[in-house]
Order: C-alpha cells, then sequence, then structure tokens
C-alpha cells in the first residue's frame, strides 16, 4: 500500500525536506527517535543486502574499499531520504485537511511576472556573455554596477521565490526555496508547468509585492494602511481575497486569442509555501 501512494507522484518537482520532518516529529515520538530507527533500518537493510553477495574474503576487500564510511553513509542518508517523502506522502499529505490545515494547489498553471525579483533571478545567467555592458545601449549609466552579481545578490536578499499560480478567477503566490527543487530542476522550469502543489499557508500579500523594487522599500505606507483601516465593514471586505476576479479586454471581439487578463496587483491573495509538488 505504501509503495502504491509513494508512486501516485510520476515526477517529484518541489520536495522541503526539513518541514516534511517537522510535521512528522509531531507524528512520530520525535526527530531523534525517528532518524534514530529509519537510519537503523535502513543501515541493516543496506547491510543484508550487500553481504549477502559476499562468499570469500577478497569479495569483502573489495567491499571495504568500494564502501568507505563516507559512500555507506551516503546511501544511508538518500535512503533516510526516500523513507521521509513516503512516511509525509502516506501520513501527511493524505490528510490535507487534517491537523496541519495544508493547502492543495491542483491546476493551476505557474507563471513568473515581469519585474518581480524572481523573473530576474531566472534572467540574470544571461549576464555571465555579456563581456562589456558599457557597450550596450545606455551602458555608461550602469558604469559602476556588477551585474555579473545580480544573481548572487537577489540570493542574499530572500531565500523564496515567487511563482504565480492562476486559474479562472482565482490567483495565489507560491513560494519556492531554490534548494528545494528535485531532480536538477530549476525556478525557470516551473514556468506554466500544471503541478499538484501541497503547501502552508503562510499569509497573504498582493503582486506589487513581490516585485524585485519591494525588496527595498520599507514597511512604513502598509503600517499606515493598517493603523488606517478603522471601519469594522473595511476589515470584512479583506477575508475571502483568494479569489481572483481579472478584467478582460477584447480588443478584436472577433478574435478570442486577442483577450488579455489584467491582474489587480494590489490585490491581496494567499501565500503559498511549497513543501512536495509534483506531476501525478
Amino acid at each position: 500500500m505504501g509503495k502504491q501512494i509513494f508512486f501516485k507522484y510520476s515526477k517529484l518537482v518541489v520536495f522541503d525536506e526539513e518541514t516534511a520532518l517537522d510535521m512528522l516529529d509531531q507524528n512520530n515520538e520525535g526527530r531523534l527517535q525517528y532518524l534514530e530507527k529509519t537510519s537503523k533500518a535502513k543501515g541493516a537493510s543496506l547491510f543484508s543486502g550487500i553481504f549477502s553477495n559476499i562468499s570469500n574474503n577478497s569479495q569483502a576487500d573489495a567491499f571495504i574499499k568500494t564502501y568507505g564510511s563516507m559512500k555507506f553513509d551516503k546511501q544511508i542518508e538518500k535512503q533516510i531520504t526516500n523513507t521521509i517523502k513516503n512516511d509525509f506522502i502516506m501520513k501527511i499529505e493524505s490528510q490535507i485537511t487534517g491537523d496541519f490545515n495544508l493547502e492543495h494547489i491542483k491546476d493551476y498553471s505557474l507563471y513568473i511576472l515581469n519585474g518581480t525579483s524572481t523573473y530576474y533571478k531566472t534572467i540574470s545567467p544571461i549576464t555571465k556573455i555579456i563581456k562589456d555592458f558599457t557597450k550596450l545601449d545606455g551602458g555608461k549609466d550602469f558604469d559602476n554596477i556588477e551585474f555579473n552579481k545580480f544573481e548572487e545578490l537577489i540570493d542574499d536578499m530572500k531565500s523564496y521565490h515567487e511563482l504565480i499560480a492562476y486559474k479562472t478567477n482565482s490567483a495565489k503566490i507560491i513560494r519556492v526555496n531554490p534548494r528545494h527543487l528535485q531532480n536538477n530542476y530549476k525556478i525557470s522550469d516551473l514556468r506554466k508547468m500544471k503541478i499538484d502543489i501541497v503547501g502552508v499557508k503562510i499569509g497573504q500579500s498582493s503582486i506589487n509585492d513581490i516585485m524585485f523594487e519591494s525588496l527595498i522599500n520599507t514597511d512604513d505606507n502598509n503600517l499606515q494602511d493598517e493603523i488606517n483601516k478603522s471601519t469594522f465593514e473595511e476589515r470584512i471586505d479583506e477575508f475571502g481575497k483568494d479569489s481572483f476576479t481579472p478584467t478582460l479586454n477584447n480588443s478584436e471581439k472577433t478574435n478570442s486569442q486577442a483577450k488579455e487578463i489584467n491582474f489587480d496587483y494590489s490585490k491581496p491573495i494567499d501565500i503559498i509555501d511549497v513543501i512536495i509538488a509534483g506531476v501525478k
């Protein structure tokens, strides 16, 4: 049964092992006991599998050279990670509306919006092929900027990067830590993917707030806006804003391809931190 559940992801895209382990802690007797039990079981299984094929001393010597402590530790670590994934899917993800109030994002497409820090992170590798920025149009304005360090700058400023998950009349901000990407994926690969996402709602924000320029803004105006919300009706109006009502512009009514969706960038929508995501 466990194997069947584990393989419901045909391709894993994101997995936040640390958060998954935090949740498993609360379903087990604690992290140390959980890891100790898991590592002992996996270690015993790995040893028995290896030594069952060793029939003489020369093979034993070859094993010692091949499977030094470092390689053995890596094998154990890999198997523990797989066990955590499996246990999380069976015990936690299967209870989406259970104790952890996980969010299941399904049938949404993912987008990287122009002007967001995620957008600049995905295009910053292009700067590596530009030898001299001063020779570009307007390049002299950037004499003192090291564009080759732009991606490093963004990573220093924030650990999570945002994408917009959108389907008809609904949008959410999806946050992914690049360290949690699986199978050699990069943030840019998630663009327009339709993947099943399980995550935690950490709050609400507007699309304006995930723009790169917002990283260097202060919160003075946001605080003042909160203070100015003095009536009960204004506060009630903020609830239930995870839905998204786009405005449709159709400059050529005979051509449905001409329709464009205009986001209300100032409207608060849910922020979801991804724990696990993949293709099912």
